[in-house]
């Protein structure tokens, strides 16, 4: 496993098929750009979902992972 923070304004890529899993300590938007109609309705049902990440396990991944964190 790796993470990768992300700054404001910065891109960052996942090839189709490729489990991920995003965290946003705070109100965040961010623009999905696809190959396939992305209104809400077809991007939800492409998008499967599961709490991977969330406040009570975010500190300890992170120490967990460090070491293998993308700059």
């Amino acid at each position: 496993l790796n993470y990768l923070k992300v700054n404001p304004k910065e891109c960052i890529f996942t090839p189709s098929n490729e489990f991920h899993t995003t965290f946003f300590p705070e109100r965040t938007e961010f623009l999905v750009f696809n190959n396939q109609k992305r209104d809400r309705d077809t991007y939800e049902k492409d998008l499967v979902r599961y709490n991977l990440v969330n406040n009570s396990n975010i500190k300890f991944l992170l120490e967990k992972f460090h070491e293998k964190r993308i700059l």
